[in-house]
């Protein structure tokens, strides 16, 4: 499939009207496509599924610590967190997703080896 790379496409994705610049975001698989739509603004978050939950004893706390210790991801970087029962996620700045993934995942949180990726919107 032929695609212009100079030409912006519109991604309208639950009521949010983002643009994207094609010649980047081809770094991105298929997969990734949701969090590339929400990467785009300026003040953009996009969110991090953490393999780390309620049942693991996990607190919001103890993945801000390792955001920032372990990941080198700035305070104002970060932001909603969702603990849910098996896995957790975090918002953080479009520009530090790829900074946050791949500093937690392998990173040991409450005795558990973690493994973090880009969120899929479902």
């Amino acid at each position: 499939m032929w695609m212009d790379p100079d030409v912006q496409w519109e991604v309208v994705r639950l009521g949010d009207t983002v643009r994207i610049d094609l010649t980047r975001a081809t770094t991105f698989t298929e997969a990734d496509t949701d969090a590339v739509v929400a990467a785009t603004g300026e003040g953009a978050r996009v969110k991090v599924f953490v393999s780390l939950g309620k049942k693991d004893r996990a607190s919001a706390k103890d993945l801000v610590g390792a955001l920032i210790r372990e990941a080198g991801v700035a305070k104002d970087d970060i932001g909603r967190i969702d603990v849910r029962e098996t896995f957790s996620l975090v918002e953080v700045a479009a520009g530090a997703a790829d900074r946050a993934v791949r500093g937690l995942t392998g990173t040991t949180i409450r005795g558990r080896r973690v493994i973090a990726r880009l969120d899929r919107e479902r």
